[in-house]
């Protein structure tokens, strides 16, 4: 009987070791996020405003520029209908490419730290993705309630179905950020060329304009973008837009698994090597 009981004591170690050591990853993780943020906006009062102004004056920006100025309007549909349609497909690209560029400069930027601390490297290219996300979803809902409030259609019952697409287009930014905060270190050049690729990519992704004006031949392959389906995902959530959600969410969800599988790879095959990179 004892044996069978420190048999069953054994076989929970693997367990408990495992639950131990993600749940100090996360904590590093979260240390790392919250020193981040900490060091961009909290360590004055100005910092702290601006944090909470930049959402207002970005909205306002492209109330006057798309609103009033260029008068963008979205096919059939009610003229109020484009605000709610951009700060939808905008503010998640916002969180998702910020995630990409502080990501991928993680491990450069703690060289020192990584030389002299054993700990998860992986966590400290995690810590600027949850800040990101963490910093414009914040700024994403107090957008949406504003424009709401200002009589736009957003339909705030779908915020919470929004904010469970969140997580899983942070998991996407994760992986991808892995991957090219591996590249950053042995290409030292990937800083300067990384951001004109993101940049592109965000052209080519329907953000500032709707999939039904894309020309009939390039359907497929905007369709395939990932960031279209998170896109699409949001806007469906928060406005009238209609979309089969079920081919969507499963291009999201295996662009962010396929992007974690890689990244963490590339990630964990290199790691070893970076000290004689950094």
């Amino acid at each position: 009987m004892l044996r069978g009981v420190a048999q069953a004591a054994h076989a929970k170690l693997p367990r408990r070791r495992f639950a131990r050591g993600v749940s100090d990853y996360w904590r590093i993780a979260r240390h790392f996020a919250a020193r981040e943020l900490a060091e961009r906006f909290l360590g004055s009062f100005s910092g702290a405003a601006w944090a909470l102004f930049a959402p207002v004056l970005q909205l306002l920006v492209l109330m006057l520029v798309f609103g009033t100025i260029l008068k963008v309007r979205l096919p059939d549909a009610d003229p109020r209908a484009f605000l709610p349609f951009l700060v939808a497909g905008l503010w998640p690209w916002v969180a998702f490419s910020e995630a990409l560029g502080r990501g991928m400069s993680a491990i450069v930027e703690r060289s020192a730290l990584i030389s002299k601390v054993a700990l998860p490297r992986s966590a400290l290219v995690l810590a600027p993705v949850l800040a990101s996300f963490a910093l414009h979803g914040i700024g994403f809902v107090a957008v949406l309630a504003a424009i709401r409030a200002l009589g736009y259609p957003v339909d705030l019952a779908g915020l919470p179905l929004a904010l469970l697409y969140w997580p899983l287009l942070a998991a996407f930014a994760f992986g991808l950020s892995l991957f090219l905060a591996t590249i950053r270190v042995f290409v030292p050049d990937a800083a300067h060329v990384v951001p004109q690729l993101v940049t592109l990519w965000f052209y080519l992704t329907p953000i500032f304009y709707p999939l039904a004006i894309v020309p009939a031949a390039l359907h497929g392959a905007v369709q395939a973008n990932p960031a279209t389906a998170y896109a699409s995902l949001f806007r469906h959530a928060l406005t009238d837009e209609t979309l089969a959600i079920a081919p969507a969410l499963a291009t999201a969800t295996f662009a962010a698994a396929l992007a974690l599988a890689l990244g963490a790879f590339v990630f964990k095959r290199a790691a070893r090597h970076f000290e004689d990179f950094l």
